[in-house]
């Protein structure tokens, strides 16, 4: 099935005449800061590390930013509803809530949960890049960084100079299942302030569903930032970002009959940043909050959920050039996390970290070691050591890295239905549960020539006590205080041993093809094995992609462009008899996009899912099947004075 489709895709992009807008180049060896928090070659750090710039995030199909991630670096996104509702993101394996998600260089997970680790509360004009790290990065950003981590980085925080000039964004977008989109960004650089404002709506009435209902969407994000030169004494970074959700929800957590549900996530996010550049050394602090208040209702009859949370990050670090060939990093975080809800109780934790890396080269080899030592009021006090090396061996690449990390359980996982009266089923949270715990172990080897990129990496993860949620008799649950005896709950639970096995490999190329052409190709593939010793078969953790192959072609002709991405997923089929749904063994998608800069205009088409696949990634979550939008954007620039 999926050959023969991939064929069809390229033969018909292949035949297709020309095709979208400015600056197509990507660079194949862009710099990256996420793996060893300042900027170095993707070619030259130990890490594998894919980098979307916002020109190639513009280029892509979609309607939203999940939609060009589900597509890009082997990132699997589990999406639970149409434009961007909630999407649990994946990368080697695991689970949803072991990716760490940052805008940055700070993290953004919620406290609540996992499912909103992919709300980004960040309009996409605001996006400068996005930087995706595969594998565990915990020494150098402590807990949920298990499988890998998503960087946002915004335009706001890069650096201004002392001219001033202005630019600005706008976008309109309609279609298929009452789709609306708008967005409108402005940047303002005067005598060294750089004002930054941007605003977004998303919204589609979705399909109807099994009782009726649609599966709606609205969200809408607004943004403000300043940044300030300090003179010598640095700068001064603040944003602050708001993002509303509201969406249908049914089915999204539960296969019950019952579940017609909604839901409301607010959330507001503030960064405040201090650095100074001095000589060889560079000094960061930063202050965050974030405030999360989730409401959901699981049908007109039940009482509303209402979580509230809150977020307090402090983290200073300090980066050091000891000499030419050896930097050094070192640096404190500390965390506060609470929650005030009817349905899970009124709760806090802390969490404070110290930590310290170094990167030394010399000739073709560059090491870097880095540990953490991290204290968490739920797990005490842990170390998480890692290495990566790099040796370049012309005209190879050879990548090794080694690292523990570790996760302690959110607040739905510890306590979720913990403070109502009576529950007669559904899932449960364990206050007992211990942290998750593993090693990981990766090798690769890439080989780049002029225009091309061509790698493949191993790697292994074992984990003890994964936490998922586990179909459970009342007579086994730990916790029976307001449950009802002779019921099955689904119970958050340790998993004691489970090891995943996967091979990537990836394929880049680009070419001007004359004075008028040019074109990208990009091509991933993986195979990941999860093996669990549990007895009973948990909810999430073996739900990966056992295979992803992800592809993207862009084609340029003077004022046209044609892109387009493909992703083939097999996994394992599950049913749920009660409300008929079905998660086939595998599915393919095929996403293009059309379109044609006039003067400052760029009119676009996409076509979502064009082969209309019906398909879910979770039980009971359908997807849309063809996806037809079109808009317009115009980028403006003012007068540089």
């Amino acid at each position: 099935m999926f050959p023969q489709k991939l064929f069809v895709a390229l033969l018909l992009l292949l035949l297709t005449d020309g095709i979208a807008n400015a600056q197509p180049v990507t660079n194949l060896d862009p710099l990256t800061v996420t793996s060893a928090r300042w900027p170095v070659k993707a070619s030259e750090n130990g890490r594998q590390i894919i980098t979307l710039s916002a020109a190639q995030i513009a280029a892509m199909p979609g309607n939203t930013i999940e939609d060009v991630l589900r597509v890009s670096g082997l990132v699997e996104l589990q999406q639970r509803g149409p434009a961007g509702a909630v999407n649990n993101v994946i990368i080697r394996g695991g689970t949803f809530q072991q990716v760490l998600v940052l805008i940055d260089g700070v993290r953004i997970n919620d406290p609540v949960t996992g499912h909103f680790s992919a709300n980004f509360p960040v309009p996409r004009w605001q996006i400068e890049r996005i930087e995706i790290l595969k594998g565990p990065a915990a020494a150098m950003y402590g807990s949920e960084a298990v499988g890998g981590v998503i960087h946002i980085i915004t335009k706001a925080f890069q650096p201004a100079d002392t001219s001033t000039r202005s630019n600005g964004y706008a976008y309109l977008s309609g279609g298929d299942h009452q789709f609306f989109a708008a967005e409108a960004g402005y940047r303002l650089i005067r005598k060294g302030v750089q004002y930054t404002l941007g605003a977004s709506t998303d919204n589609t009435r979705g399909e109807t569903l099994r009782s009726g209902n649609t599966g709606y969407v609205h969200r809408h994000a607004a943004s403000a930032a300043v940044q300030i030169p300090l003179a010598k004494a640095g700068t001064l970074n603040f944003m602050s970002v708001y993002d509303y959700r509201d969406f249908g929800a049914q089915n999204f957590y539960t296969t019950f009959l019952s579940d017609t549900a909604r839901e409301n996530v607010h959330t507001w996010w503030n960064h405040l940043q201090w650095s100074l550049k001095k000589r060889n050394t560079e000094t960061q602090v930063n202050l965050t909050y974030k405030n999360t208040r989730d409401l959901y209702t699981f049908n007109p009859q039940s009482v509303t959920n209402d979580n509230q949370s809150n977020a307090w990050i402090f983290q200073a670090l300090q980066h050091r050039s000891i000499h030419p060939t050896l930097r050094l990093t070192y640096g404190v975080h500390s965390e506060l996390r609470g929650i005030r809800s009817n349905d899970r109780g009124n709760h806090q934790t802390h969490r404070g970290d110290v930590f310290a890396s170094l990167f030394w080269h010399t000739g073709n080899l560059r090491v870097h070691p880095g540990v953490r030592m991290v204290h968490d009021e739920s797990f005490g006090t842990e170390w998480l050591p890692q290495l990566s090396i790099n040796y370049r061996l012309k005209p190879f690449v050879l990548k090794a890295f080694a690292g523990r990390a570790i996760r302690a359980a959110d607040f739905t996982e510890r306590y979720n239905n913990y403070n109502k009266p009576v529950v007669s089923s559904g899932s449960i949270g364990n206050p007992f549960l211990e942290a998750e715990r593993s090693w990981s172990y990766e090798g690769s080897i890439e080989w780049q020539h002029r225009n091309m990129v061509m790698g493949a990496t191993y790697f292994i993860r074992s984990q003890n006590n994964v936490i998922d949620w586990v179909t459970t008799p009342y007579d086994q649950m730990p916790r029976k205080d307001n449950l009802v005896p002779g019921s099955t709950y689904a119970l958050a639970r340790n998993i004691e041993s489970i090891e995943t096995r996967g091979i990537e490999l990836n394929f880049n190329w680009q070419k001007q093809l004359n004075t008028h052409w040019w074109m990208h190709l990009q091509f991933s593939s993986g195979w990941i094995s999860s093996k669990s010793n549990a007895p009973t078969p948990s909810y999430y953790i073996l739900s990966h992609a056992k295979q992803l192959h992800q592809q993207s072609i862009t084609l340029q002709y003077k004022k046209w462009m044609l892109s387009a991405t493909g992703i083939y997923k097999k996994r394992n089929r599950r049913e749920a008899n009660a409300i008929e749904a079905t998660i086939t063994p595998e599915y393919f998608n095929l996403n293009l996009r059309a379109s044609y800069s006039l003067k400052a205009f760029n009119l676009f088409v996409n076509i979502l899912n064009a082969g209309d696949e019906r398909y879910a990634d979770l039980l009971g979550a359908d997807m849309p099947g063809r996806w037809i939008t079109t808009g317009i954007s115009k980028h403006f620039t003012g007068k540089r004075k």
